[in-house]
Parts: structure tokens; sequence; C-alpha cells
């Protein structure tokens, strides 16, 4: 009797383990919404060798922030190495959730403030969403705030503010850089996002 009752244990406490290692992935992250975000107006800085214009340009700009959650599945195999994946057993709640672990920070200030480092990439419309270069630009959001993200350098900004849904996305230009070969224009570019379903 007693052997049968151990058996019926470990039986159940395998079962246990199996379903928590296997269990269904779930984002650490306390948000999980992409957006959007569609340029209204544009506008900057003209530079060349006899100065610079003010000028408007014309706005067909796109920008996706995709939630670290929504990253397809091509992309999330390629972020972590293949070791990594082959002990994770190839499955990929367990893949998105070591990916989550190694890229996503939150630092919490207080009751109110939470701090997401790399729970969101930026791309434009002209990157490819299942290339894994694309996801190289992480931003920082604010709860009840607002997304920042530098692409790739400080000479470019995107911020939007959830709360308003707007955003603004600059870019310095070349105009103060020693080289003279590649004068690029200053610009601003203002628009709206709206949730985005992958």
């Amino acid at each position: 009797m007693k052997s049968k009752m151990v058996k019926i244990f470990l039986v159940m406490l395998v079962s246990s383990f199996s379903q928590n290692i296997y269990a269904e992935y779930e984002t650490k992250s306390i948000f999980s919404e992409s957006y959007k975000c569609t340029a209204t107006k544009s506008g900057g800085f003209r530079h060349s060798g006899s100065g610079s214009n003010l000028v408007i340009f014309r706005p067909d700009e796109e920008y996706f922030l995709t939630h670290i959650s929504n990253i397809p599945k091509e992309v999330i195999f390629k972020m972590i190495d293949k070791p990594i994946i082959d002990s994770l057993g190839n499955n990929e709640d367990r893949i998105r959730e070591a990916v989550e672990k190694r890229y996503m920070k939150q630092i919490n200030v207080g009751d109110e403030i939470v701090i997401e480092e790399s729970s969101y990439f930026i791309r434009t419309q002209e990157e490819n969403p299942k290339d894994r270069i694309t996801y190289f630009n992480a931003c920082t959001r604010i709860k009840g705030s607002y997304i920042s993200c530098y692409e790739g350098n400080t000479l470019t900004r995107f911020h939007f503010f959830v709360e308003t849904g707007r955003f603004v996305y600059s870019y310095a230009g070349t105009w103060h850089s020693p080289s003279k070969q590649l004068v690029e224009d200053s610009s601003f570019i203002f628009g709206e996002c709206k949730k985005y379903f992958m």
C-alpha cells in the first residue's frame, strides 16, 4: 500500500514539475501593447554649403513599437544562442521567457513609478519585422508616461506619450559634423500612435 502511494506521489510530482517547465509564456512586463505610429507633420532645416533653410517635409514616415512579447517567433529563436535553445528543448514559451529575462530590465521606483528598459523595440516601415537586426533599437517605457527610443545613436530620438497618443521624432542632422562630405538635414516629425495587433 505504501509503495503504491509513493508511486502516485512521484507521478503527481513529476507531472506538476513538467507542467511548470512547459507552462505557457506570460510576459513579466506590465505592458503588452504594440503600436503603429504615423507621421502627420514633418519639418526641419535643410543644410548646404551656403547655409541652412527652414523647410517643411512630406510626412510619410511610419514607426512601429513592438513589445518584447510580440516579437515574431522567427526572430525570438535568433535572439539567444543555439546551445541555450537546445537546452530549453526548442520550446517557444521557454525561449520567449529566456529572451525577456536577458533583454528586459524592470525598475520599481516607489509605489507608482515603474521603468522598463528594452521592453519595446522601434522599427521603420522599411525594416523587416522578421529580421533579427530590426530589434537592435531598444526603448524604455515608464508606466503612465512615455516610451523613449534612441535609434542606434544619440542623434536620433523618438518620444511617444501614451496618454495623448502623440509622438515626436527628432534627428539632429550632421550640420555640426567635421565631415563636409555627408551633410544631412535636421528634422522633427510629429504624429500619432495607435495600438497595433501583429
